[in-house]
This record gives structure tokens, C-alpha cells and sequence, in this order.
């Protein structure tokens, strides 16, 4: 194979590029290709004669079968709105590709899509269980920041506020420190008008004064 030098003067650019330049299908069709016939030449003689004779007499007419079951195939999903038009055209490119790998990519291409439909169709089916089993087991906790809020405001629910805490990971030192960061100090006057409205007793409203 001819080395290919690239120009440096920018105006043979073109020149260059029609003759060397080809399309990324191109590279991988005979890259495939390439590849094929190597690994045939590889083996014995006889079986590497035998396979070269049958690739030139099935080669065209499995190709033609396999794009004609994956356009067959093809059509239906877009039909069924599982794929849209274009989707459908990009996966049939793939049969530009050199036998046998053609029909091998167009198959996984066609499953892949099936897969993935089934697989939605089946999360989709299955939320009534999934539903079901998440209230039997509640796997779901409440996030901290509303725990510790809770724990200010109705004290007689410390120990399950600290128990959900802890289902979360937390140690109990770190329940401490999230406690005492979420504390809020009042002034004098505040803290006045809650004893008058009697949303603090007498007690309580000492000990924030103290704060």
C-alpha cells in the first residue's frame, strides 16, 4: 500500500482528499472484510477453499435475507410506534456492512430494540406491585432536616425522631451535633411574647432567656 502524505500547501487539499478521502462506512466495510478473509486464509487449505467457495456462491443471498427479515421486521415496529421512521433508517444502514457481520449487526440491533420495549412495557406493568411491596416494607425514610424539626416541635417524639436518624446512618453523636445546629437562640423580647402567648411555659422561656 502507498504511503499516504498529506499536502502542506492548503490548495491541494481537495485534490487529496477526493483521492484518499472515504466515508466512515467505507473504513469499517473493509475493515470487516479484510478481517474475514484473513481469519478464512488462516485455516487448513481444504476447509479455507471449501469456505471461500461457499461464501461466493451464499454471500448475496443471505445478505438479501437478512435485510430482508430486519426491513420486514423493521416496518412492524415502526408501525407499532415502538420505533419512529428514522430510528428504523439509521439501524437499516447497518447493512452496508460486509457479510456476515451485516446480518450479525442487524439482528442485535433489532433484539436490542425489542429488549428495550419489553423492559418498559414490564416496569410499566409491574408498578402495581412495586407499589404494593413499597407500603409492606417503607423503605423510604424522612428526610433529616424534617425529623429534626420534628423533634423541636413535639419533644415527646425525641426517641423516634432519633430512631429514624439512626435508621438513616446517622451515629448518635451525629444527632447531636445536627440537633444542636438546627437550634435557634431568641432574644429577650421574643422569647417574652412566646411566655405571653403561652406557647412556652415558665420554665422553658427562663432557659432560652439564659441562652
Amino acid at each position: 500500500m502507498d504511503e499516504i502524505v498529506i499536502p502542506e500547501d492548503p490548495g491541494q487539499m481537495k485534490e487529496w482528499q477526493s483521492k484518499y478521502a472515504t466515508t466512515s462506512q467505507e473504513l469499517i466495510q473493509n475493515f470487516f472484510t479484510m478481517m474475514f478473509k484473513s481469519g478464512i486464509a488462516e485455516l487448513p487449505g481444504g476447509i479455507a477453499k471449501a469456505l471461500q467457495k461457499l461464501n461466493v456462491g451464499t454471500e448475496t443471498t443471505l445478505s438479501k435475507m437478512g435485510d430482508g427479515i430486519s426491513e420486514y421486521v423493521l416496518k412492524h415496529i415502526v408501525d407499532y410506534g415502538i420505533i419512529d421512521k428514522k430510528t428504523a433508517e439509521n439501524i437499516l444502514k447497518l447493512k452496508g456492512l460486509p457479510f456476515p457481520v451485516n446480518i450479525l449487526f442487524n439482528v442485535i440491533a433489532v433484539f436490542a430494540v425489542l429488549g428495550n420495549y419489553v423492559g418498559q412495557v414490564g416496569s410499566i406493568l409491574g408498578t402495581p406491585a412495586q407499589r404494593n411491596l413499597m407500603t409492606l416494607a417503607s423503605p423510604n425514610l424522612p428526610r433529616e432536616e424534617f425529623l429534626i424539626k420534628a423533634g423541636f416541635v413535639a419533644p415527646e417524639l425525641i426517641t423516634e425522631v432519633r430512631g429514624e436518624l439512626r435508621k438513616s446512618g446517622f451515629s448518635e453523636r451525629s444527632i447531636d451535633l445536627m440537633f444542636l445546629s438546627s437550634y435557634t437562640v431568641y432574644d429577650v423580647e421574643t422569647v417574652r411574647n412566646l411566655y405571653l402567648r403561652k406557647a412556652i411555659d415558665i420554665d422553658t422561656m427562663f432557659m432560652r432567656i439564659k441562652d
